[in-house]
């Protein structure tokens, strides 16, 4: 199983309505993990996933974040 690491780069920018701007890199040992899912917990439908540099941005209104990919561990971030 790979395991991911995720930096959050931007956290927690306030916008309209308690929305947050969440930006981060999701990695592995290997280095960038590109095609990860990144969705919100509260509402599964607001997803985005990584692009090749394994970078993301979703803009949530909860405090958790999960990250999940084929072949590795689903991880929550709060």
């Amino acid at each position: 199983n790979i395991v991911l690491f995720i930096s959050l780069l931007s956290f927690w920018f306030q916008t309209n309505a308690q929305e947050r701007v969440i930006t981060g890199i999701v990695s592995d040992s290997q280095g960038p993990f590109p095609g990860a899912l990144v969705y919100e917990k509260a509402a599964d439908y607001n997803a985005v996933t990584t692009g090749v540099d394994g970078s993301f941005r979703i803009t949530v209104k909860t405090a958790t974040i999960v990250v999940r990919s084929l072949g590795s561990i689903t991880q929550e971030i709060n």
